[in-house]
Parts: structure tokens; C-alpha cells; sequence
């Protein structure tokens, strides 16, 4: 209620003035209107001493030709008189006021041409940061694709990573194609293929992908989960072929028995069995 009080009054005071201003008008309206009605008059008169003054210089001599009729001279005249009248009330202060606002419209203008400059520069250093996060991405997914689809081959299968959305980099995503026993290649979803196969592509990737983290250790949790044993081999190999040359360590989470072949490959087995865990070195 106190916000439409506020504002009931402040609609009664816009009111109020407008009623005044409409009077005002009015009034400057009628003094418009008698004051056009005594220019009128006046130009009455001014057209009789012309018609006289014409026939005067009839008599004189001939008429001087300016390439304008009457009508036209009239009408300049009108118009000249009309611009008058709206110059009659000149403020004092009109050249400084001129002045003053032509200095802000001045420092208007070059404060937009400084947004405007820094925008642009700010669009080229974004489209160059684009630029060159494109060719890192491009790279790395050069080198991801290369040790993914040599995963894969161990399979019989083929696969591809895939860029969505390369120009957006918020929008930017991966897309993981796949296609086992000859087929075309389809993206990785529950209903094209099987979980072992989705859990066997899946390690694929991550393993082609963590050689560009720079982290030495590496867990992974029930990686076997839905593979038939034969898979779980195979991403045993993964696993072993992708830790070769490096330095770096692999905590397998499973409580399935996985077997880990390779030349130098150190493996410590946690087992727990009645709430008791055994470490074993069970290859070397």
C-alpha cells in the first residue's frame, strides 16, 4: 500500500504538471494564433505596396529579371520569417550551453571509440586463444586416437574419437566411436553395445587418454566389471603395454582374478579374505 501511495502521488504531481504545461500551450497557442493573424495583415499590406511599387517600376523601366516569380520571393520570405520567429526566444546562455554540450558529445565519441577498440582486441586475443586450444586439442586427439585404435586392434576392433562442437569451446565435448567383428563404427551407447564390450572401450580410452596426465599413479575400480574372461585378459594387456617405458603405477580394484603378463613387470597383490588383507609379490 505505501508503494502505491508513492506512486498514486507521483502520478497526481505528473498529472498536475501536465495540466499546467496544457494551459501554458494553450495560452502560447492563442498568442501564436493572433500573433500569425498580424503577420497575415501585414502581408496584405506588404503585397499592396509591392503591387504599387511593380507599377512604379513599370513606369521607370523595364523589369529586372532574377530567374525567381513573385510567388517564390513570397515564399522565402515566409519561410525566412518563420525561422525568425522560432529564434525570437534565444536563451543568453545558448552559446555555452552549445558549447558545453558539444565537449560531451566529443568525449562521448571517444570513449565508444576506446570500447570499440578494446572489443576488437579482445575478440582477436580470443580468436587466438581459440586457435591454439583447437591445435592442442587436435594434437592430443591425434595422439589419443593413435594409442586407442592400437588398443583396440588387440581386439579385433576399431575405434575413433571424435571433436563435438570444435568451434564452441564451452559446447566442446568427445565422442567415443567403436565397432567390434568388422561392423561400422557406432557411437558408444547401452543399446548398440554390449557392457562388456562398453566397459572393455571405455578402458580403451582411458588408458589411451591418461598418457597425457601428468600424474606416476594410476586406480582404477572394478575395471573387469561385465567382461567375459577373455576381455579381462586383453585389458590386462592394455593396462601392461600402456605402463611400459614409464615409471608409473597401477592400482587395479577388483574382486575378480585378473592376471597381469609382461616382461618387467612388478606386481603386488592385496587380497582380503575374513576381515584379514595378505600382501602378496606374486610376480617380479
Amino acid at each position: 500500500m505505501e508503494v502505491l501511495r508513492v506512486r498514486i502521488d507521483a502520478a497526481t504531481d505528473q498529472h498536475v504538471e501536465g495540466r499546467i504545461q496544457l494551459a501554458l500551450l494553450k495560452d502560447k497557442r492563442g498568442r501564436l494564433k493572433r500573433h500569425i493573424e498580424e503577420l497575415k495583415a501585414e502581408i496584405d499590406h506588404a503585397n499592396t505596396e509591392r503591387r504599387d511599387a511593380e507599377a512604379e517600376a513599370q513606369i521607370k523601366g523595364p523589369r529586372v529579371e532574377t530567374g525567381r516569380t513573385g510567388d517564390d520571393v513570397l515564399n522565402e520570405i515566409r519561410k525566412t520569417s518563420g525561422i525568425l520567429m522560432g529564434l525570437a526566444e534565444v536563451p543568453e546562455d545558448a552559446e555555452e550551453m552549445y558549447d558545453s554540450y558539444a565537449k560531451t558529445y566529443k568525449e562521448i565519441q571517444e570513449k565508444v571509440a576506446q570500447v570499440q577498440e578494446d572489443r576488437r582486441q579482445v575478440m582477436v586475443e580470443i580468436e587466438e586463444r581459440t586457435r591454439k586450444w583447437g591445435d592442442v586439442i587436435h594434437n592430443l586427439l591425434d595422439e589419443v586416437n593413435a594409442r586407442y585404435q592400437s588398443l583396440l586392434s588387440m581386439l579385433q576392433a576399431r575405434g575413433e574419437v571424435r571433436l563435438t562442437n570444435p568451434s564452441d569451446i564451452e559446447e566442446a565435448g568427445l565422442e567415443i566411436f567403436v565397432s567390434f567383428k568388422g561392423g561400422q563404427l557406432s557411437k558408444l551407447d547401452p543399446y548398440t553395445h554390449s557392457g562388456g564390450e562398453r566397459s572393455t572401450t571405455v578402458m580403451a580410452f582411458l588408458l589411451a587418454l591418461q598418457q597425457n596426465v601428468l600424474s606416476p599413479f594410476r586406480a582404477v575400480d572394478e575395471f573387469d566389471l561385465h567382461m567375459d574372461p577373455k576381455n579381462k585378459e586383453v585389458v590386462s594387456e592394455f593396462i601392461v603395454s600402456t605402463m611400459e617405458g614409464t615409471k608409473d603405477q597401477y592400482m587395479a580394484i577388483t574382486p575378480s582374478q585378473v592376471t597381469f603378463k609382461g616382461k618387467d613387470v612388478h606386481i603386488i597383490m592385496v587380497h582380503k579374505t575374513e576381515d584379514t588383507s595378505d600382501v602378496k609379490l606374486v610376480q617380479e
